[in-house]
């Protein structure tokens, strides 16, 4: 099985953070790059031994015109190891008019024609071929829940300092883990060395590869029975995948 998390810029104009594993739990690809949807596909192609999981950050189904989808409602109702978290919300009017394409749809569609053995489904089955839309901010809190409440993204509203020192926080953490499953001193290095020199200027650049390898986390965990499925709404109406430690 091939895990693959896909930090979704809203354009092909803007980064995206891309993290494949393997079934071990070991990092086969990382990267945040301007990456079209051929190249995504391109790399996936590359890795891919037939069985295939896909989590990404974008909204991928979006029926509603305006205001938001019935997922968006029920996850802002739902707590994470006790903490509320707000979510973005979909529709088809402000992502049009903001953005020219609602990419996550043009993706999913684009990935079911390469790869036929996947299925996007909502209530998504161990060992089983799918595509999930899913949401690393609320994995932070899923997964690490130690962690939580934690600031990694910056915002506005504190000094930079502290959100650089939060994103150390998890950064360490994902260090810890990326140990566990014996991953290459490449890869271990190249989060040291994210943790040592993060800065305003490359913040957002480290959070896109970060949110990459938490979908991709997310779903190792989730097909191996380490995190419950928490699933919200449906393929019709657009749905929400999440996963918590159990």
């Amino acid at each position: 099985m091939i895990y693959v998390g896909i930090d979704l810029a809203w354009t092909n104009k803007r980064p995206s953070g891309l993290c494949i594993l393997n079934d071990s739990g070991q990092i086969l690809f990382w990267e945040t790059a301007l990456l079209g949807d051929k190249e995504i596909v391109d790399i996936i192609q590359k890795v891919n031994d037939g069985s295939l999981q896909i989590a990404i950050d974008a909204p991928l189904i979006v029926p509603n015109e305006n205001g938001s989808r019935p997922c968006d409602r029920l996850f802002r109702k739902h707590r994470i190891h006790g903490h509320a978290l707000g979510i973005f919300v979909s529709n088809r009017a402000f992502l049009n008019k903001t953005y020219g394409m609602i990419r996550g749809e043009l993706l999913t569609q684009t990935l079911l024609d390469h790869f036929p053995q996947c299925s996007l489904t909502a209530n998504p089955e161990n060992k089983a071929s799918w595509i999930i839309e899913t949401f690393p901010t609320a994995l932070v809190s899923g997964l690490f829940p130690e962690l939580t409440p934690i600031d990694h993204k910056v915002k506005s509203k504190k000094p930079y300092a502290h959100y650089q020192n939060d994103m150390r926080r998890l950064l360490d953490s994902i260090e810890n883990i990326l140990k566990e499953l014996k991953n290459s001193s490449t890869i271990l290095n190249q989060v040291q060395q994210w943790r040592k020199e993060i800065n305003k200027k490359n913040h957002k650049h480290i959070e896109d590869a970060i949110d990459g390898f938490l979908c991709a986390y997310g779903l190792y965990l989730m097909d191996n029975g380490q995190a419950k499925v928490v699933s919200f709404g449906d393929v019709e109406n657009g749905f929400i995948v999440h996963a918590e430690r159990r």
